[in-house]
C-alpha cells in the first residue's frame, strides 16, 4: 500500500498522525521515500507504535553534511536500515561513493530495489521501472552524471517508446504533452511531463498522479492526464500572480546591497511558491526564500545560487525556525510570523 502526506496539512514527510493511521490500517513495515533522514522523533514515534521502519532519502541533515564526511551515526533515526546515497559502508570504493553521490529520492528507492532483487540494473524486472526513475531524477533536477547518467539514458529510450509499449499513465501524458511520436528528451521531462505530474500535488493530493502512473486501464489514464493538465494550467495562473507580486518587490530593493531576498505574503498559495522562488533566482542571482503565512505561521520555500549553502545557512539560524530540510539549492522551512524579519 502507499500513503502520500498532503502537502497543506501534513508537510512533505513522516509525521505522527501519518503513522497512527498506517497502524491502524494494518501496517507493520514502513519504507520511506524521499524523506526521513532528519526524522528523529517520528522514527521513535514508528518504533513506539510496533511500526518497522526503512528509511530511503538523499536530503540532507544534522547527520549527513554535504560535504563526503563520514555520517554522524548518533543523529541518523533509529531505524531497521537508513539508505542513503551519503550513508555509506567504511570500505565503500571512492568511484562508487562519487557515482551515487547525485542520486535522487527516486534513485535510492530503485537501488533497493534492485538490492532487494539481487540483480543487476539491465534486468528485466528493473529496466521496466526507469522510466518513472527518469520522471523523478528530473523532475527533482539531480545531477545526470554518475550513475543518474546511465539510469536516464535508458528511461528516455522507454519514454520515446511508442504507446502499445508505455505504461498506459506514461502514454495518456505524453498525449496531452503533445509529446507523441517525438524522441523525448531531458527538456521534455523537466518542463513538459513533470509539471503536470507535481501540479497535482501542488494545488491538490498528489494521490491523481499516482494512480495515473499506477493505473493498468488506459481510459483511466486517459482521464486522469486530462485531469492533470488542467491543474497544471490553474497552477500556471496562479503561478503567474505571485511571480509578478514578489518580482515588484525585488525590483524595490536595493540590489547593489541586497545579498538575499525574504519575501512573505498571506496571498500566496504554498505549493507553488517554490516555483516562484527559482524563478526570482534565474532572474536576480540571489537565494530567495518566499514564505505563505496562515495563521501566524509561515511555510516557506527557498533556493539558492552556487556559492551559497542553503541548508547550512538555514542551519546557522535554526533557532529562529520551527523545522526546515532540503539540500544545498533547495530547502523548506516553517517559522513563526513574528520571527521572518530577523
Amino acid at each position: 500500500d502507499s500513503y502520500i502526506p498532503d502537502r497543506m496539512t501534513e508537510g512533505y514527510g513522516l509525521n505522527p498522525g501519518a503513522l497512527r493511521k498506517i497502524k491502524e490500517a494494518g501496517g507493520r513495515l514502513v519504507i520511506t521515500v524521499d524523506c526521513g533522514v532528519s526524522a528523529v522523533k517520528e522514527a521513535e514515534d514508528a518504533r513506539s507504535l510496533g511500526l518497522d521502519l526503512i528509511i530511503t532519502d538523499h536530503h540532507e541533515s544534522a547527520a549527513v553534511q554535504g560535504n563526503g564526511s563520514v555520517p554522524d551515526r548518533e543523529r541518523l533515526p533509529d531505524a531497521l536500515a537508513v539508505i542513503h546515497p551519503r550513508v555509506l559502508r567504511p570500505d565503500t570504493p571512492d568511484g562508487i561513493r562519487e557515482s551515487v553521490s547525485g542520486l535522487t529520492g527516486v534513485g535510492v528507492a530503485f537501488k533497493l530495489a534492485q538490492a532487494l532483487l539481487d540483480a543487476p540494473a539491465d534486468d528485466e524486472r528493473l529496466k521496466k521501472y526507469l522510466d518513472l526513475v527518469t520522471l523523478g531524477t528530473v523532475a527533482d533536477m539531480g545531477r545526470i552524471t554518475g550513475e543518474n547518467r546511465v539510469l536516464v539514458r535508458h528511461g528516455l529510450d522507454i519514454l520515446s517508446s511508442d504507446p502499445p509499449s508505455l505504461r498506459p499513465g506514461i502514454a495518456a501524458l505524453k498525449k496531452v504533452a503533445g509529446l507523441n511520436g517525438k524522441r523525448v528528451n531531458v527538456g521534455n521531462v523537466g518542463f513538459n511531463l513533470a509539471p503536470r505530474i507535481n501540479a497535482s500535488g501542488r494545488l491538490e493530493r498528489a494521490d491523481t498522479a499516482f494512480r495515473l502512473m499506477t493505473t493498468d486501464s488506459p481510459d483511466e489514464a486517459d482521464r486522469l492526464a486530462v485531469q492533470l493538465d488542467a491543474v497544471n494550467r490553474e497552477r500556471q495562473a496562479v503561478e503567474e500572480g505571485i511571480w509578478g507580486t514578489a518580482r515588484e518587490l525585488c525590483l524595490q530593493a536595493d540590489l547593489a546591497n541586497t545579498g538575499a531576498f525574504i519575501l512573505s505574503s498571506e496571498d500566496w498559495h504554498p505549493g507553488v511558491i517554490g516555483i516562484v522562488a527559482s524563478r526570482i533566482v534565474d532572474e536576480f542571482y540571489r537565494p530567495t526564500a518566499l514564505i505563505s503565512i496562515k495563521d501566524g505561521v509561515g511555510k516557506g520555500s527557498a533556493r539558492s545560487i552556487p556559492g551559497f549553502d542553503l541548508y547550512q545557512g538555514l542551519t546557522a539560524c535554526s533557532d529562529l525556525l520551527m523545522g526546515f530540510g532540503g539540500h544545498k539549492y533547495a530547502a523548506g522551512l516553517s517559522v513563526a510570523e513574528d520571527q521572518i524579519p530577523r
